[in-house]
């Protein structure tokens, strides 16, 4: 059955919670809740949202959460009653927080108590100051877990700072309040905006996408086919711990929804060893991963000595994959590691890999997905030949509706119907996408052009070298020289990474600077900031 039968993401909950209401949805903080519970809790949330806070269709709900169960009672509620979810990075900062609540115009906010204060912060500072909903970590977990775990965050743990907001809603009451009420689903159309998901502001303040639930839902659609191509079909598990907040992990769960698959949520994905306590435990068939969180795993020796019978898929976006890390987790697992490609705007699967365990991983994210058109284009806007660089372009119903109150941006990436993704790639002849870098990231040395994910791919195939990321460094005149940031395990020079890399590439692309770091700065989805590194650089 098709995702597209339902109009909106609403009706898509009513229907799949409602056909697989006995089986577990998600797991969170060790915690099962079936579709039915979480369906009841929804339309709890959903009442307060539209009786109490008077919402209506089109306005905007902003949720500032980690991976819990109370960011799927918000989100689907909001959906539900035809509201527009704006999920936000609970690492923001109160100026982070008030451009996009001021951007937005969120008339209401969910916030995880730990959050609250940065929120208290920058409350002043807004257009409009919206409703506030403030919940703890342990909200919907049964007694005594709940309470217990929520006093050991504010008193013994001290991550919830003291903060004080005037005429905040708990959570915890509003459930009990409107526990049991129903609300009617809202009859709106596919066309309808349904989230607005703020890019990473890579170059600048970061912008709303807009996304309808006809994206979302022909996204999940379109990654049907390769999913049953990888054994992935109904009633599965898989660990998210990819946060909610991004598209990335957002479109996972809701395609999990689809399936009726269990998905095990990991709050604090840094815990490393909490991660591989939850694998051993739950044995999760499908882990949705980026190459940064493969590399923490990969590190850690409890991790090597799981039993890997129970793992069937896994699956990275987000960053490029690095053959090294790929072929050491297969190797490890037994596991081929599938790569698929997309961003915020094409809400967000252009393609995918399917290679079976008998496979090895290949250097490519794989064909396009169904009903998506892609070409590669010149500086110019001139398709080139098969097997030439340039930038990526992708026409196809999961492309966004435009940037969010920003006409100029929205002029600058959609041309005529296709996207361009700033994304510089190779399309093979039979079809096949390999990521050669961002065009905003590309080295220019002495007139030849440098990839950094290619100088990054050599580096890390160094015994040695954990991590290692590139950045151009501009001297006085202004000529840019390749510098690496690198996590090793033991000590190195730059001239033993000037010889490895030397076997691997070409001279013009080798590091003339190296800083070895203890570890690299990254965002909250695990990729790396390279942002940060060229402004230290």
């Amino acid at each position: 059955m098709s995702a597209l039968a339902s109009k909106t993401l609403g009706q898509f909950f009513s229907f799949y919670s409602n056909k697989n209401s006995q089986k577990v949805m998600i797991t969170s903080l060790h915690q099962d809740y079936t579709f039915e519970e979480i369906s009841e809790a929804v339309h709890s949330f959903s009442v307060y949202l539209k009786e109490d806070l008077k919402l209506k269709p089109g306005d905007r709900l902003a949720i500032v959460m980690p991976n819990i169960a109370q960011f799927y009672v918000a989100f689907w509620a909001a959906q539900l009653i035809g509201l527009v979810t704006v999920a936000i990075n609970p690492l923001y900062t109160s100026s982070e927080l008030v451009h996009v609540l001021n951007d937005s115009g969120a008339k209401a906010i969910v916030v995880w108590d730990a959050r609250a204060k940065t929120l208290q912060q920058a409350l002043p500072k807004l257009k409009k100051e919206p409703r506030v909903v403030v919940t703890k970590l342990g909200d919907m977990l049964s007694s005594p877990r709940g309470p217990l775990l929520n006093f050991i965050c504010r008193y013994l743990k001290g991550i919830v700072p003291w903060y004080y907001i005037k005429g905040c809603d708990r959570f915890k009451k509003i459930m009990r309040k409107y526990h049991g009420k129903k609300v009617k689903p809202y009859i709106g159309s596919k066309e309808d905006l349904a989230l607005l998901q703020y890019t990473g502001g890579t170059t600048g303040r970061s912008k709303g996408v807009m996304l309808s639930n006809s994206n979302i839902l022909s996204n999940i659609d379109q990654v049907t086919k390769p999913y049953h191509k990888l054994g992935v079909r109904k009633h599965y598990k898989q660990l998210l711990i990819l946060p909610l907040f991004h598209i990335y992990g957002l479109c996972i769960s809701i395609n999990a929804m689809f399936n009726g698959a269990n998905t095990i949520l990991i709050s604090n994905p840094r815990d490393t060893q909490q991660v591989i306590n939850i694998l051993r435990y739950h044995k999760p068939e499908v882990m949705p991963l980026l190459n940064t969180l493969m590399v923490n795993l990969l590190k850690v020796r409890s991790f090597h000595r799981l039993d890997f019978s129970w793992l069937k898929v896994t699956i990275t976006g987000g960053m490029a994959t690095h053959k090294s890390v790929a072929d050491e987790w297969k190797k490890v697992t037994g596991c081929v590691v599938n790569q698929g490609y997309g961003l915020s705007e094409t809400s967000p699967i252009v393609s995918i890999t399917s290679w079976s365990k008998k496979n090895k991983f290949i250097d490519t994210v794989g064909c396009p997905v169904d009903q998506t058109q892609v070409k590669v284009v010149s500086d110019s806007g001139v398709r080139v030949a098969k097997g030439h660089t340039g930038e990526l372009w992708v026409k196809g119903p999961q492309v966004m509706m435009g940037y969010w109150r920003n006409e100029s941006a929205t002029k600058e990436v959609l041309k005529d119907g296709w996207f361009a993704t700033g994304d510089i790639v190779k399309l093979s002849a039979d079809g096949k996408i390999t990521i050669v870098d961002r065009l905003k990231d590309m080295v220019i040395v002495s007139g030849f052009n440098v990839f950094p994910t290619e100088v990054e791919m050599a580096l890390t195939t160094h015994p040695h070298i954990i991590e290692a990321a590139v950045v151009g460094e501009s001297n006085l005149r202004g000529n840019e020289s390749v510098k690496a940031y690198i996590v090793s395990s033991k000590p190195l020079t730059l001239a033993n990474i000037r010889n490895h890399c030397k076997s691997l590439i070409a001279a013009y692309k080798v590091p003339t600077h190296v800083e070895f770091v203890a570890e690299l700065p990254k965002s909250t989805v695990g990729k790396v900031l390279r942002k940060s590194l060229r402004s230290a650089a």
